[in-house]
């Protein structure tokens, strides 16, 4: 198959972001689309059996990363103790911050598919290595900082294109969906990995964990390596002559409906490319997709008001949360005397909230005024931090963690949904990891600090300042117009998809 220029297939993932439909040229149709992704195949209803397939992989893959997170901390402690334990821990978030940027850009070279099967193969090697070690010697402190590093540094490349991914694999009006899906497999992967791994350590010690950890990586690279992006054929049938359609249509109908349908989407792409829309501000914002670099990524982002925004947004609201529902908690059941039956109540009740929002994502599918359901989600947030710190009794402050899991939910799924719909394909990857960067790279930092207020102020003052935080980003969702504007796109807007198709431009710029 001859492979678009550069050019072209910039074009092409710029019209996806721009366009309401979806075209790919007759080439790409014919040699991805694969069976039921012609123009005449039954619409379908959900997000596809491909992402069933991801998040099967993904939460196989959260799981494997709670082994041997775990497995790391045992055998960490049992080596030098719990401060070193602390260290080795540490150690693991100092590449994935630095990294995370660069693994944005990365994805977008080299497609997000790609990127998440190489950093679970490495994960699996890593993984069969350090199992052999722990059974055959005692490893020291210095190896299982080495294991950490690595794992950090593979997790900077795996968050952006694991993010990136359902871009590639379901139509826009799936996206919200999507994100209510993967908010349930990573509620799934945390109930199902804490019983996992203590099963794991009881029976097979520290190697049998990480060997445990190594299969349930394997499991997702082979599920992943299965997977191919859905290929989007989207052509207005009355373009298309009915013999490409018809059963035993002719080699000569067929070549002439092949040819149809090449001009058609042709066109299509070159009207989608030259229209400007509020989503990406201009067509000279995608300019920077010809670049693969961090810093283009981040000019893009700047320069489309709703991406920004949106960014801006998700990072203040992400530093108001973090503290608060990691260290916070904590401290809140242990000043309170709730003991650590309280803690679970209090991690158990934002878990139920943050489920419940996944259910409905997940059923419910197309969200109206998305914009302004995700300040909705902002606001309940807030309430649900505040009111958690200063309710008297654990009953209420147990009602404020499921209102802030619930709002969380809705914020972060349709933020996830925004950003898929919004960013053009080439600069994906860039823009997840600037997300990711805010959650991943600049959050634990408040948590010393929620220390130190803590120690001053009592534990309740955690949770004052964190909800006055999240106060800003509302603040800023508010008065921005294009986010309390943002309407995610409605089903059966004209994409079709496939259950399969090959690399296509969907899967990176540097395909």
């Amino acid at each position: 198959m001859n492979r678009p220029s550069r050019t072209k297939h910039t074009a092409r993932a710029t019209a996806r972001a721009t366009a309401p439909a979806t075209p790919l040229t007759g080439t790409e149709a014919r040699d991805g689309a694969g069976a039921g992704a012609g123009p005449g195949a039954p619409r379908r209803t959900g997000p596809g059996s491909a992402v069933y397939r991801w998040l099967a992989a993904f939460g196989a893959s959260l799981v494997g990363d709670q082994l041997w997170f775990m497995a790391l901390s045992w055998q960490a402690v049992e080596a030098s103790g719990p401060a070193a334990a602390g260290i080795v821990v540490t150690l693991g978030t100092v590449p994935r911050a630095i990294l995370m940027l660069p693994g944005g850009s990365i994805a977008d070279r080299f497609g997000a598919r790609r990127v998440v099967i190489a950093s679970d193969l490495v994960r699996c090697l890593v993984m069969v290595a350090a199992a052999v070690t722990v059974a055959l010697t005692a490893p020291g402190i210095a190896l299982l900082a080495v294991v950490a590093l690595l794992f950090g540094a593979v997790d900077a490349l795996f968050m952006p294109a694991v993010g990136a991914m359902p871009a590639t694999l379901t139509t826009p009006d799936q996206y919200a969906r999507v994100q209510g899906l993967r908010s349930l497999a990573n509620r799934c992967a945390a109930v199902a990995g804490g019983p996992v791994s203590g099963l794991a350590l009881a029976h097979g010690g520290v190697a049998g964990a990480f060997a445990a950890s190594a299969v349930l990586f394997a499991v997702s690279l082979v599920l992943l390596w299965q997977l191919r992006p859905a290929a989007r054929l989207v052509v207005d049938s009355a373009k298309v002559p009915d013999a490409a359609n018809a059963p035993g249509g002719g080699t000569r109908e067929r070549a002439e409906a092949t040819e149809a349908t090449e001009e058609a989407t042709e066109r299509a792409t070159e009207e989608a490319t030259e229209r400007p829309t509020e989503a990406t501000g201009s067509t000279d914002a995608t300019e920077h997709a010809e670049d693969s670099g961090v810093r283009a990524g981040l000019r893009y982002a700047w320069s489309v008001p709703l991406l920004k925004y949106t960014l801006i947004v998700a990072i203040i609201a992400e530093l108001g949360f973090s503290a608060p529902m990691n260290i916070g908690v904590v401290l809140l059941a242990a000043d309170r005397g709730w003991g650590p039956g309280g803690l679970g109540l209090l991690i158990g009740a934002w878990g139920v909230g943050a489920v419940a929002t996944g259910l409905i994502l997940s059923v419910r599918g197309h969200v109206p005024r998305a914009g302004r359901v995700m300040v909705l989600g902002l606001v309940l947030s807030t309430v649900g931090i505040v009111a958690t710190g200063v309710a008297p009794s654990l009953a209420l402050a147990a009602a404020g963690a499921a209102v802030l899991g619930l709002g969380s939910g809705l914020w972060g799924g349709l933020c996830g949904a925004l950003i898929q719909t919004t960013a053009v394909r080439p600069m994906l990857g860039r823009v997840v990891s600037v997300q990711m960067l805010g959650a991943i790279g600049l959050a634990p930092m408040t948590y010393p600090l929620a220390g130190l207020l803590s120690g001053a102020a009592g534990p309740a003052s955690v949770f004052v300042a964190g909800a006055a935080v999240s106060t800003v980003g509302l603040v800023v969702a508010v008065t921005c117009r294009p986010l309390r504007r943002f309407e995610l796109p409605r089903p059966g807007a004209g994409d079709s998809i496939g259950d399969s198709g090959g690399d296509s431009a969907a899967d990176g710029a540097g395909d």
